[in-house]
């Protein structure tokens, strides 16, 4: 795996990048369109850029939602080795 740098960032700064509501992020998310939140602390989130970033290029490129849900799918899997997260 490439090198990454790990760069969280906070969901208003998701929402001013997407140019979407709270509600379509929540639903889009749960499509498997936007990959899901890492925890920060016991009560804090946050969202990788790099995978945000990859998500809109996959939809300004003009990617299908079958597409993009399989990005999704990749940088989850990605993250998990990126992280060590094996849950």
């Amino acid at each position: 795996m490439k090198n990454i740098d790990i760069i969280l960032i906070r969901k208003p700064e998701v929402l001013k990048k997407l140019g979407i509501s709270k509600s379509t992020f929540h639903i889009r998310i749960a499509e498997g369109l936007l990959p899901p939140a890492v925890m920060i602390s016991q009560r804090a989130k946050g969202y990788l850029l790099h995978e945000i970033n990859s998500v809109i290029v996959s939809m300004v490129t003009g990617k299908s939602k079958q597409e993009i849900k399989a990005l999704v799918i990749d940088l989850i899997e990605q993250r998990q080795e990126l992280l060590g997260d094996k849950s």
